[in-house]
């Protein structure tokens, strides 16, 4: 494949949380963002048994891809993976101090996807 086409492609992707047939490998993505099994369980809406024993199901999966993009899209728009963490674990004050993890760990997922999009279409200014 043409490298400026893959590197196109693939930008978004932190190959590192994914598995060889693409899945979200969750003790990659836990490891990634120094969280607790039980942490990621709750955010994706299911117990830590389940979440260990069956990483792959379509409803893990879901909530696992919605992390991961949040965790990509950071690392593209800050530059670096340590730049990603550090504004996950920052107390923010958009969400009255809490970090943008905590509010992940609460299962609201959608609301950091939300306000990345917004960021990055210029209406958080």
């Amino acid at each position: 494949m043409n490298p400026v086409i893959e590197k196109r492609l693939f930008r978004h992707i932190n190959h590192d949380i994914y598995d060889k047939r693409g899945y979200i490998d969750c003790r990659h993505l836990r490891e990634n963002l120094g969280i607790k099994i039980k942490d990621l369980a709750m955010a994706v809406g299911v117990t830590p048994r389940t979440l260990e024993k069956n990483p792959r199901s379509e409803k893990a999966q879901t909530s696992l891809r919605k992390i991961a993009y949040i965790y990509s899209i950071l690392e593209e728009m800050i530059g670096s993976e340590e730049g990603a963490l550090v504004w996950l674990r920052a107390p923010n004050p958009d969400y009255d101090g809490a970090s943008p993890l905590e509010i992940i760990s609460q299962g609201k997922v959608d609301a950091i996807m939300r306000y990345l999009d917004d960021i990055k279409k210029g209406a958080l200014t």
